[in-house]
């Protein structure tokens, strides 16, 4: 599943260089293992033992909106400029089409050689393990969500200023118009029964919906802040985290809730889940929402990058980060940075600036309308 916010993943050279406290986004389980994707970087688990993958990450154009890893181990994160592959989650590369703004990624469900992104245009399609993508689908509307069942896609799409949601696959759609008071319009997953979920964010309000094959809206889930994650158990338990307050479960397809109840999570997995923003050394929570990942528990470099534009931001925020991981200074593992920056522009002194990171990409969903 993925993460439900748009989050830049910013240029740094060391796992905890940016400056802020690490801040898990996703989590996705592959062939090769168990991948975290956090704020600073990529963490896996290499046989019982956590390890950040590189000290390199993906630069501040690459804005991301999905991240999957195929069954033949390629890395394909889609940003707001295209999409990139790489083999060891270090080196990346973009793919051929679309260079564009790309909203979602996902693996085909009933082939997962397959790989599904979708942009204004439509659904591009690969099936070389992300090398290339061509237009498969394009819909004369502006396409903002999808989700891909066994038997089509469900669309959710601005025709004019007319929100809908579609239904069908190539041979054809059918459209039902549907009422939402913002333009943010987000699939998120489909049960074993072909029904597909969506949530609508409005301001700091959100919604849950469902959908069905013959255009049936149910509204499950109003919320007055907005929602972080939502999964299906394996059970048909629905789960909803509520951001900064809890997770509402509903054991009656939908039709109650229960009041929030333990951590508000990022993102939800079955048993595991990713802590709310802003927790500063969880990564990881187990089923019974005990902290199973620390991440000052993950092997890897912890000081300031040498030849990196953040390189600017780590030194003057380094010291915020070794006092949350209870770094002693002088010690062999403060990672305490050692480098000489020189700027004229008074740039390292500025780390405000480093939140235009975290702006930009609102900004960039907020005006797709």
């Amino acid at each position: 599943m993925r993460a439900l916010t748009l989050i830049g993943l910013l240029h740094t050279g060391g796992a905890f260089a940016h400056g802020g406290l690490p801040e898990t986004l996703d989590r996705v389980v592959s062939d090769s293992g168990e991948t975290l994707v956090t704020t600073h970087g990529f963490l896996q688990d290499s046989g019982g033992s956590w390890e950040w993958v590189c000290e390199e990450i993906i630069g501040a154009y690459a804005f991301r909106t999905g991240f999957q890893i195929t069954p033949l181990g390629t890395w394909i994160l889609s940003t707001t400029s295209g999409i990139l592959t790489s083999e060891d989650g270090c080196s990346w590369a973009y793919a051929e089409g679309p260079f564009a703004y790309v909203s979602q990624l996902a693996l085909d469900p009933v082939d997962p050689g397959v790989i599904w992104v979708a942009t204004d245009e439509g659904l591009w399609r690969s099936a070389d393990d992300g090398s290339t993508f061509a237009l498969d689908l394009p819909v004369d509307a502006s396409l903002r969500s999808f989700v891909q069942t066994a038997d089509g896609f469900y669309l959710w799409v601005f025709d004019g200023d007319q929100p809908q949601v579609w239904f069908g696959d190539a041979d054809g759609f059918d459209k039902t118009p549907i009422e939402v008071s913002a333009g943010q319009l987000l699939g998120l997953e489909a049960d074993e029964e072909g029904r597909a979920y969506a949530r609508f964010p409005a301001g700091a309000a959100d919604e849950l919906r469902r959908y069905s094959p013959d255009g049936t809206e149910e509204i499950l889930l109003q919320t007055v802040v907005n929602l972080s994650a939502f999964d299906i158990g394996a059970d048909g338990t629905l789960h909803a985290s509520v951001r900064g307050l809890g997770t509402q479960v509903s054991t009656d397809d939908g039709a109650t809730w229960t009041a929030p109840d333990g951590q508000p999570v990022n993102c939800l997995h079955g048993d595991v889940s990713c802590p709310d923003l802003n927790t500063g050394v969880e990564a990881l929570f187990d089923g019974g929402g005990e902290v199973s990942l620390r991440f000052a528990d993950v092997a890897g470099p912890r000081d300031c990058p040498a030849d990196s534009d953040f390189a600017l931001y780590c030194e003057p925020l380094w010291p915020l980060v070794s006092l949350q991981f209870g770094l002693e200074e002088g010690s062999e593992d403060t990672g305490t940075p050692s480098v000489e920056v020189e700027s004229s522009c008074g740039c390292n002194q500025a780390p405000g600036a480093l939140w235009f990171g975290w702006i930009l990409p609102a900004l960039l969903a907020t005006r797709r309308r």
